[in-house]
């Protein structure tokens, strides 16, 4: 992921999203889906798909993150 994050501060979107892309596969593989990694790069790839305007992709990614968040958070958080 913070390979991704340099290409995308580079201004290589495309390369930075097949990056985190990669990330996020060997990041389940590693520690499952419920891992709080796991939902800040699926956060940081819908992002990036955002900035290409790729926003039905972003979307697919943003709703993968928002209940694993709400999960890690719990029912209190505000």
């Amino acid at each position: 992921n913070t390979l991704g994050s340099a290409l995308h501060y580079r201004g290589d979107q495309p390369q930075a999203s097949q990056v985190k892309l990669e990330a996020l596969a060997e990041l389940r593989r590693l520690v499952g889906d419920d891992h709080p990694l796991v939902t800040q790069v699926l956060h940081d790839i819908g992002s990036g798909l955002v900035e290409q305007h790729r926003y039905a992709e972003a979307i697919e990614y943003f709703e993968q993150a928002a209940p694993l968040l709400a999960r890690q958070l719990g029912p209190d958080h505000r």
